[in-house]
C-alpha cells in the first residue's frame, strides 16, 4: 500500500508539490510562532540573570522591576548607600550593585553604579557583560556605554558627553560643568543594557555639584555651543579661536536653555575630546557619605536556599521601609499581562495551517474525478472499498510527513543562523531544538487534522470503488 501511495503522488507530481511548498510553509510558521512563544517567555524572564534579589524602597513589585531592570517610570523615593553597605555586610550576601537613576543623555537612560555591575551582572543563559571596545571605570569623570546609545549617537571612545537632569527626552538642566570620558562600550545584549549610559556614582554625584570648569588638562578641547556634528571635522576649526574656558561654559549653559527643546530629539554632539584612555588623578573613585541616595541595590546570594528568607527579612526591615523582590517570579507576572499576544499569534498560526489542510483536501478532491479509471482498475485486480480508502489517507499521511520534514529542517536552519542577531537584537535567546514533547504533540496535532481533512476525498473514493464494484 505504501510503494501504490507513492507511486500514485509521483504520478500526480506538479500538483503535489505545489500542494507540499503550501504545507511547509504553514507548518514552518507554526513551528516557529510555537519556538518564539515557548522561548521568547524564557528570554523575557532572562532579561536579567544571576541576581537573586532586587531591594528598592517602599513600592510596588512591578514598579520597582520596571524601574530597576527596564529603566521605566519611577520610584517615589530613594534609599541611601548605608542600606546597600547594611545588605552587603550579611553573611549570606555574596555581593550588591547599587544603582542610581535619574538622569538621561540624549533620552537615553543614564544609571550611576559602581565596576561591580560589569562583574556580577548577567542576562540570558548567564551570559556576562563583554566590552566590545575599552575598559571600566577608573576615575568619576568616565563613562560606559550600551550598544545601542554608542551607535544611535556615533560615539566613540574619548568623546565627552554632557548627563542632563530628568527622565525625559528634552530637558534644560545640563551638568555641563563636568563632562565625562567614554573609556569603554559593552557588546550588544537585546536587553535595556544597551540602552543605557553607565557612570560611576561618584560621577553622577560631582555631575550634580560640581559648579568649576574642567581645565585643559581634562578636556583637550572645551565644550562650545551645541552644533551637530558627525565626526570631529570641527575640531581643528574650533582650535584657531582660543578662548577663556570659563567663558565657554557660560556659553554653553545659556545655549543649552535656549536651544535644549529644538536640539534635544536630535543629538547634539557637542566638540568635546579627551586626549587619552589614562584616568584622571583629579577625580578619582573616593568613598562616598553613607548617606548618598540610590535607586535600588542588586543582590547575589551565597546560596540559592537564602533567598526567601532574606526576601522576609528585607521586607520586614524595620528601619527602612524596603521592598525586595525575585526578578524571576515579577517578571513572569509582568509577562501574564502581555501573554495575550502570544495568544493570538498561535491562534493565527494555527487557522494558516488550517486553510492550507482545506487546499490539500481540494487538492486530493480534485484528483478524484481524473483518478476514477484509477479505481475502477485497482478494484479488477481485487482492491477493496477500504484498501482504497485506506489509500487516500496514506497519500495524504506521506504529504503531512514529507511537508512536516521539509518544515522541521528550514525552521533549525533558520534558527541556527538567526540566533546569534535574534539575541543581539530582539534579545531573544532561541535555541535550535524543536525535538521535545511539546513539539512531538504539535506534531501529532498537525497529523490528526491532515486525517481529518482527508477524510471526505476518502470517502468519496471509497463510495466510487463500492459503486465500480456494484456495476
Amino acid at each position: 500500500m505504501f510503494t501504490l501511495a507513492l507511486k500514485s503522488l509521483l504520478a500526480r507530481k506538479n500538483s503535489v508539490l505545489l500542494t507540499m511548498l503550501a504545507l511547509c510553509i504553514s507548518f514552518s510558521l507554526l513551528l516557529s510562532v510555537e519556538q518564539i512563544r515557548t522561548q521568547a517567555k524564557a528570554s523575557f524572564t532572562r532579561t536579567i540573570s544571576g541576581v537573586d534579589l532586587i531591594v528598592g524602597p517602599r513600592t510596588g513589585n512591578l514598579n520597582l522591576l520596571l524601574s530597576a531592570v527596564y529603566h521605566r517610570g519611577a520610584v517615589s523615593s530613594n534609599i541611601t548607600l548605608a542600606t546597600n553597605t547594611q545588605i552587603a555586610q550579611n553573611k549570606q550576601v555574596e555581593w550588591t550593585i547599587p544603582i542610581s537613576l535619574g538622569d538621561t543623555h540624549a533620552g537615553f537612560t543614564v544609571l550611576g553604579t559602581n565596576n561591580a555591575y560589569f562583574e556580577y551582572f548577567q542576562y540570558g543563559y548567564n551570559e556576562p557583560l563583554r566590552f566590545e571596545q575599552g575598559r571600566t571605570f577608573a576615575a568619576a569623570n568616565e563613562a560606559v556605554l550600551g550598544a545601542n546609545v554608542a551607535a544611535s549617537l556615533q560615539y566613540q571612545l574619548l568623546d565627552g558627553i554632557v548627563l542632563a537632569h530628568g527622565l525625559g527626552k528634552v530637558s534644560f538642566k545640563q551638568h555641563a560643568a563636568f563632562p565625562l570620558k567614554i573609556v569603554g562600550i559593552l557588546a550588544a545584549t537585546g536587553t535595556p543594557v544597551d540602552d543605557t549610559v553607565f557612570v560611576p556614582l561618584q560621577g553622577l554625584e560631582l555631575a550634580h555639584t560640581h559648579k568649576t570648569p574642567a581645565t585643559s588638562k581634562q578636556v583637550k578641547t572645551a565644550f562650545a555651543k551645541p552644533v551637530q556634528l558627525t565626526n570631529h571635522a570641527s575640531q581643528d576649526e574650533h582650535d584657531k579661536h582660543p578662548h577663556d574656558n570659563t567663558h565657554e561654559y557660560q556659553e554653553d549653559e545659556h545655549a543649552q536653555h535656549r536651544y535644549g527643546q529644538s536640539h534635544n530629539h536630535k543629538h547634539q554632539r557637542e566638540t568635546s575630546h579627551f586626549e587619552d584612555l589614562t584616568p584622571d588623578d583629579q577625580f578619582p573613585l573616593t568613598l562616598l557619605p553613607p548617606t548618598t541616595p540610590i535607586s535600588a541595590v542588586y543582590v547575589g546570594l551565597t546560596s540559592p536556599i537564602a533567598i526567601l528568607s532574606m526576601q522576609q527579612r528585607l521586607n520586614q526591615n524595620a528601619d527602612t521601609p524596603l521592598t525586595a523582590i525575585l526578578p524571576g517570579v515579577t517578571l513572569n507576572e509582568l509577562w501574564q499581562l502581555v501573554s495575550f499576544v502570544e495568544r493570538l499569534l498561535y491562534t493565527i498560526a494555527w487557522l494558516i495551517v488550517v486553510t492550507t489542510t482545506i487546499g490539500l483536501t481540494t487538492m486530493l478532491l480534485a484528483s478524484m474525478r481524473e483518478r476514477k479509471r484509477e479505481i475502477a482498475i485497482l478494484r479488477m485486480i481485487g482492491a477493496s472499498p477500504l484498501q482504497v480508502f485506506l489509500l487516500i489517507q496514506l497519500e495524504s499521511i506521506c504529504i503531512t510527513i514529507l511537508s512536516l520534514l521539509g518544515a522541521s529542517v528550514f525552521v533549525l536552519i533558520t534558527l541556527h543562523l538567526a540566533a546569534d542577531w535574534l539575541s543581539a537584537t530582539l534579545g531573544l535567546y532561541l535555541k535550535p531544538d524543536i525535538f521535545n514533547i511539546e513539539i512531538a504533540y504539535l506534531y501529532l496535532g498537525m497529523m490528526v487534522l491532515t486525517c481529518v481533512c482527508s477524510l471526505l476525498p476518502a470517502i468519496k473514493a471509497y463510495r466510487t470503488a463500492l459503486t465500480n464494484g456494484l456495476q
